[in-house]
């Protein structure tokens, strides 16, 4: 089934047919998969690669599929009780990161073409969340304990830098991926803050500047720039997508059974996301049509 979306003048093309529709967007659902605890998902960023990988945190593996079969590629094993899998963004690295619960918290880095182990964290116990900076200069990635904080790490030495306190149960860490905002995100639930928020860090002084009153099982930033989004899967029946300049709510997504992972595909002509569901066991893929 294709599908041709053209706004301006409201014609959808599904196979051969073209109808009239209104400008409102609806998603369909094109394709589930049924694994085990997913928990973590993303598309590889550059596009051509064309595949995304989903944690199946039960059995302590990551897959790995075809964005357009959604037929499986690899699956990467001797994981961890893994929650998290993220890119480097700067794609000359050419890597990929698990974060892992169990053995120490261990953070695995991972060549990005042969799926082979490069290094192994163990200096900084940390698996709940996991972020490479952006800007290459920095030379760094954030890790997060379940429990105690996050740590810099330099993506070199692998040594351990400056340690962020005061925040607990790290739910994820995420770049902002416009580098002059120079800031990240880090969802977690706090005993000095009303639970369920994503805090917004700058990213030089590592100092708090605002809160997010949104509950983020997983939540990630919208490839796509244009965008200006987040995605949040809230771990409950929903994902928010909120936007990112006043973090104000752009659209609810519901009916989902403990939404665990969200993934946007970077290929603006699929127009696709990922959701990831602990209640029902599986993954599914939707594409965003008018309706």
């Amino acid at each position: 089934m294709s599908h041709l979306l053209k706004t301006g003048s409201s014609i959808l093309k599904v196979g051969e047919n073209l109808f009239r529709v209104r400008d409102t967007a609806s998603y369909m659902k094109i394709a589930t998969k049924s694994i085990n605890t997913p928990r973590g998902v993303i598309f590889d960023p550059i596009v051509t690669n064309n595949r995304f990988f989903v944690i199946e945190q039960a059995t302590n593996k990551c897959y790995v599929y075809d964005n357009t079969s959604f037929n499986l590629i690899t699956t990467i094993t001797g994981l961890l009780i893994p929650v998290v899998v993220v890119f480097d963004p700067i794609v000359a690295n050419n890597r990929f990161a698990i974060g892992n619960l169990s053995g120490s918290e261990t953070t695995n880095i991972y060549d990005a073409t042969s799926y082979s182990l490069l290094h192994t964290i163990t200096t900084v116990h940390g698996g709940s969340g996991v972020a490479f900076d952006p800007v290459a200069s920095n030379n760094r990635m954030l890790v997060a304990t379940d429990s105690s904080g996050l740590t810099e790490v330099d993506t070199t030495t692998w040594a351990a830098g400056r340690t962020l306190t005061g925040i607990s149960s790290v739910r994820g860490i995420v770049f902002d991926p416009v580098v002059s905002n120079n800031r990240f995100f880090v969802s977690y639930f706090n005993t000095t803050v009303s639970a369920n928020r994503i805090g917004v860090y700058d990213a030089t002084t590592l100092v708090k500047t605002a809160d997010i009153a949104v509950a983020a099982n997983e939540f990630c930033f919208d490839p796509i720039l244009s965008n200006n989004r987040l995605l949040v899967a809230t771990g409950g029946s929903t994902v928010t997508s909120l936007n990112a300049t006043t973090f104000g709510t752009i659209e609810v997504l519901s009916g989902f059974s403990t939404a665990s992972g969200i993934a946007p595909d970077p290929n603006s002509g699929n127009n696709r996301i990922i959701v990831c569901e602990n209640g029902t066991s599986s993954f599914s893929v939707f594409n965003k049509i008018l309706s």
